[in-house]
């Protein structure tokens, strides 16, 4: 598993999610800020709205569509109306994800040009 970092990656919830979606959609054309997420690669997002806030770990991305596992890194499930801001950015689950493979010094820093994504497997 590789867990994927962007820069800059936000869009806005296309429309509302329930605390037991396991899926979500952005603005529609800006799956592509996200790069590419395919098993057994994962990435965090954390999804907006005023003052809630949920992490969760996307597993998938399909165009715009996310399929997401839910309450990470101590969060909450959460219901989250249209217009949420669903951002990538460093969580505590997403470093210790990553530490686990920097510790056993078999980690490989992964840079693909096109997309200025990155990954540490």
């Amino acid at each position: 598993m590789s867990v994927k970092y962007v820069n800059n990656g936000t869009s806005l919830l296309a429309s509302g999610i329930t605390n037991s979606a396991t899926s979500l959609t952005i603005t529609t054309g800006t799956g592509t800020t996200f790069g590419t997420i395919a098993s057994p690669d994962v990435m965090y997002l954390t999804i907006t709205s005023g003052s809630t806030m949920e992490i969760v770990k996307a597993t998938a991305l399909s165009g715009d569509t996310f399929t997401i596992v839910r309450a990470q890194d101590g969060t909450t499930a959460q219901a989250f109306s249209t217009g949420a801001t669903v951002s990538q950015g460093v969580s505590g689950a997403g470093l210790f994800d990553t530490s686990g493979r920097l510790i056993g010094m078999t980690t490989v820093l992964v840079k693909d040009a096109q997309a200025a994504n990155f990954a540490v497997s």
